[in-house]
């Protein structure tokens, strides 16, 4: 069954090997538009990969559902921490490992630079 990566805040530098394109489900609105802006396309610019914004009002829904029919098709997606903690519990979502992240812009190992609390099993 594909699964999907989730996160909780706002989509980081994933690298995507081989990938055509990166869809992401978001909340839409003005703030799929500044995630729009803030991340996706400074992403395409940078390696190149095709990236699509996809908006729904609960992303947890459709996640779910989209797992459960066997047809995920999102790769990342923003979703309320309630939300993902949910969605692990019953299994519909894929962990990241932390050391697969890249490091940040300055060379901080991405282990190291994100606010205490905010990466967790």
């Amino acid at each position: 069954m594909k699964r999907l990566l989730i996160l909780s805040t706002a989509l980081t530098g994933f690298a995507f090997a081989a990938q055509a394109e990166i869809t992401l489900m978001s909340w839409g609105g003005a703030y799929g538009a500044a995630q729009t802006e803030a991340h996706l396309k400074p992403y395409t610019a940078a390696t190149g990969i095709a990236t699509t914004m996809v908006d729904s009002d609960n992303p947890a829904q459709p996640i779910k559902a989209m797992v459960e029919a066997g047809n995920v098709t999102i790769n990342v997606a923003s979703v309320e921490y309630a939300d993902a903690i949910r969605l692990c519990d019953e299994g519909l979502l894929e962990p990241i490992n932390i050391a697969d992240l890249p490091a940040g812009s300055d060379g901080t190992p991405a282990a190291e630079d994100f606010l205490a609390g905010a990466v967790t099993d």
